[in-house]
This record gives structure tokens, sequence and C-alpha cells, in this order.
């Protein structure tokens, strides 16, 4: 009698345990088959049900999950939830609610949208935690929430994402279309990896814009990428016609924010942690794996505030120099107590490509177009730090290559390309008001306080700077002659 049409089917009517030990894998898919064909909606009660093989659902169902679907020990399938169909399309699913667990079972996602062979299409998907996806050191699994493979109209809200080797993730690989995708409200936690991963594959160089088209809105990724911080929180690969607004960064570590490779892209992003290695690093190297790094950034426009407690490392836009980025904007605003410890770009820009860079401690903005000028960088620092010596740091250009110093308080160091140190200090070692000393070959110049009478090379001058009768001394025949 219950077997109506349109009426809710429970999992425990098929035989569902919900103990944590059942495998109720068995059940869960008859349940699943019925209630596609009675376009019922499937409850899952509260309880932990343990499942051996991938769930996969299938079309005109909406689940309403109060449990947890977790993966049993040496379980397979690719991933524990999914709305995936290996040999027909699929349509009309909503999914509301539980947590899916894959149990640290190596190489499986927690929650998988694909359509690998079949297109997805009008699939929701809101209020699920998904964990402890790990991936199996190659290539595959360890994503928490993912987008893969002829989707077509999905929506995505209000996910949680835990203890994961990869967070979200939107993939668009053999020229398989993802379009008019909708994600907001995630939020990612711990994932050892990648906090955000895209892919979209450019097979044989061919390049398609309408295979991707995704917007994620308002997610907020936490101490993600810890322990691969050169390899970015948000991981792109080859990634095309992306969207992403409201991206917010936190971390106890050290990270790279962005890394990889994108075209037709917006990405806004803001950045908080001690110390970042490169706002935006858009390196061909940047994903897992590499497969056409000939992509050449372009039409991008990265927004990013960036808040480092204590440094930022490396440079705020840096790129392989053989794909230099083209109708790019860069709109960057960084506050850190020192500094930078670079320079702003890694080579010259292709002119088409502009930015503004702001510095939130100083208030000075530097903007323009982008050149080829190997000073650029340079120039950027002699703007923003020429009265800034001591209190962050000093960038030096000699003859064409550049270095830069991170002086102690009171001291400037400055390295010549023979591999020489010059020292700036007074001649006992200890800075006063005025006292300078500037250690080259032949003469000197000093400057501070009283009559000089320290040894010296003849022709060098000291500057007094105390006000006595003489303020002029020069060194003459090994003696300090007043003038």
């Amino acid at each position: 009698n219950r077997m109506i049409e349109g009426a809710p089917v429970n999992v425990k009517d098929y035989g569902a345990v919900g103990d944590g030990v059942t495998d109720d894998i068995t059940a869960f898919n008859l349940a699943t088959a019925y209630a596609s064909i009675t376009s019922s909606t499937l409850i899952v009660p509260a309880g932990i049900y343990g499942i051996s093989s991938s769930w996969n659902l299938l079309s005109n169902i909406k689940v309403q999950c109060a449990g947890t679907i977790k993966f049993l020990a040496g379980a397979s399938g690719g991933h524990v939830v999914g709305i995936y169909n290996a040999s027909t399309s699929l349509s009309n699913i909503n999914w509301e609610g539980g947590t899916v667990d894959a149990n640290n079972v190596a190489g499986q996602n927690a929650f998988g949208v694909g359509g690998f062979f079949g297109a997805v299409t009008g699939a929701k998907v809101s209020n699920v935690t998904c964990k402890n996806a790990q991936w199996d050191n190659s290539i595959f699994g360890g994503k928490g929430f993912t987008v893969q493979h002829d989707c077509f109209d999905i929506q995505v809200s209000n996910i949680r994402i835990e203890d994961c080797s990869i967070g979200l993730s939107v993939e668009s690989t053999n020229l398989k279309s993802v379009n008019n995708v909708n994600i907001g409200n995630v939020i990612v936690d711990n994932c050892d990896k990648f906090g955000f991963y895209g892919v979209y594959s450019y097979v044989g160089g061919i390049e398609d814009p309408d295979k991707l088209s995704c917007i994620v809105t308002n997610i907020t990724l936490n101490n993600c990428a810890d322990s691969y911080t050169n390899q970015g929180v948000i991981n792109l690969d080859r990634m095309n016609g992306l969207i992403m607004n409201d991206v917010f960064i936190r971390s106890s570590a050290r990270v790279a924010p962005l890394r990889g490779t994108a075209t037709n892209s917006s990405i806004t992003f803001h950045v908080d942690a001690p110390e970042i290695e490169d706002i935006v690093n858009l390196d061909s190297s940047g994903g897992i794996p590499v497969g056409d790094v000939n992509l050449v950034p372009s039409n991008l426009i990265i927004t990013a505030t960036a808040r480092a407690s204590t440094q930022i490392y490396g440079e705020l836009i840096t790129f392989d120099a053989t794909k230099v980025p083209i109708n790019c904007r860069f709109d960057i605003r960084y506050e850190t107590p020192t500094g930078p410890t670079v320079g702003l770009f890694t080579t010259g820009m292709n002119n088409t490509s502009t930015y503004k860079i702001q510095d939130v401690v100083t208030g000075k903005i530097i903007e323009g177009s982008c050149d080829n000028d190997p000073s650029f960088s340079s120039q950027y620092y002699k703007q923003f730090y020429d009265t800034q010596v001591i209190a962050s740091s000093l960038l030096v250009q000699d003859a064409g290559s550049e270095t830069r110093l991170q002086p102690l308080k009171g001291e400037l160091k400055l390295k010549d390309n023979s591999g020489g140190t010059r020292l700036i200090t007074s001649t006992t070692g200890v800075i006063v008001d005025g006292a300078v000393q500037i250690n080259v070959s032949g003469p000197q110049i000093y400057s501070g306080t009283g009559i000089p009478s320290f040894s010296a090379i003849d022709g060098s001058i000291f500057m007094r700077t105390d006000g006595g009768a003489n303020s002029l001394y020069i060194r003459e025949s090994g003696a300090w002659v007043a003038k």
C-alpha cells in the first residue's frame, strides 16, 4: 500500500539498517530505482549508512537526507554519492541535507555531479556536508564536492567540505561541457592540497569558450593548501569561463592564494594569513596533472585584497616569462608591516594588460599599462619605498639584475655584482643620528659628531653634524685638516 506514485520512499523500507557497519548499498539502490520510477521523494532518516560502492542517483528524484552516507573500508566506485550514470543522461534531481563521508578511502570523492557518458541537466544540491575524501597520490579522487563533464543548469548551495585533499572542484575535460553551473555559499575547511580546483582541458590545443560557464559566489577557504603552498589555495589548470566572486581565504600558515593558468575569467578574492607566497601566480605548472601547458593567460580580471600579518614573499603578480598575459586587468590591494620582499612582476607584461596596486599601509597607489621594460619593478619600488628604506627594504638594480634585500633597523646592505657587501654604518659600528660610512675602495665620505680622530684614506671627507667651529674636514697626508 505504501508503493503509491508520488508517495515518499524511505530507504529503511527497503532494508537499510543505518548502524554504520552493515552494507546498505543494495537497499539504497532498490529505493532509488522505485523513487525514480514514481517521481517520489526519497527519505534517508538519521543514522550512519555504510555502503561498499558508489550510490548513484537516478532522474526524477528528490532526496531528503538526515543521516550520514559513509564509505565502508575498501569501498570503490570513484565517489560516495553521485549524480552520475555511465550509460544514460540524467535530469530533475534534487538533493537536500545530510553528510557524505568518504572515510579516507584513497582515490574516492565524496559527492560527485558528472555526465561522463550522458549529460546531467537540472540538478540541485543543498545543505550537505562532505568530508574525508583523500586522493590516491596520482590524479584521482580526494575531492569533497565536484562538478564534472557535460553538466547543464546545475545549482549547488550551502555546502560544507571538511578534511579532504581537494575541497571544491569544477572540471570540464575531454571537451565535455560544464554550462550554467551556479555554486554559492560554500565553506571549505582543512583541505590540504587545494581549496578550489578548476580545470578546462584544451585537447590538442583546441579551445571552445562555450564548453565551460561557471559562477562561484561566497566561498570561504579555511586553512587549505598549507602543505602545498606552491600550488595554490585556488588552483586553475587551463581554466576557461570561470567567474568567482567573494572568495575568502583564511589561514594560520603560509599560503599561495592563486596559482595556475586561465582565460576568459574573472576572480575576486580576499586572503588573510601570516605569510603569503605570491598573491597572483599565473605559472602554467600549477595543475595536477599539467597537460597542455601552452595556454597564455588572457582576458582575465583579477581583483585581490591581501593581508599578511608577517610578510608577503615572492612577487605580487608572477607568471611564466614565455607566456606573458594578454588583455588582463589586475587590481590588488595589500597590507603587510614590511612590504613585499621582491618586485611587482617577474618580467614585463604585454602592454594590453593593466594594473592598479595599492599599499594599504602607506596609502600609495600605482597604476597604468604594463610594458616590457625590465626596470618596471625598480620603478615601482622607487615610487613606493624611497622614503621607507629602513622601515621596509630596498630593491637594488645593478647591470639589469634586481636584488631585494631586507635590512635590519638602522642599517642598509647593498650587494653588487662581484658579490661584495657595502655597509652603511658609523665608524664605531653603532648607528647614531648623522653617522654614515660608505665602504668603497678609495676615499670615503663620513659624517658624525666631534672632531674626527679615526684613520682614513687620504682624500676622504668628514662632515661634522653637531655645530662645532669647523663643519668640514679633509684627510690630507694621514691627518684630518679642518676647512
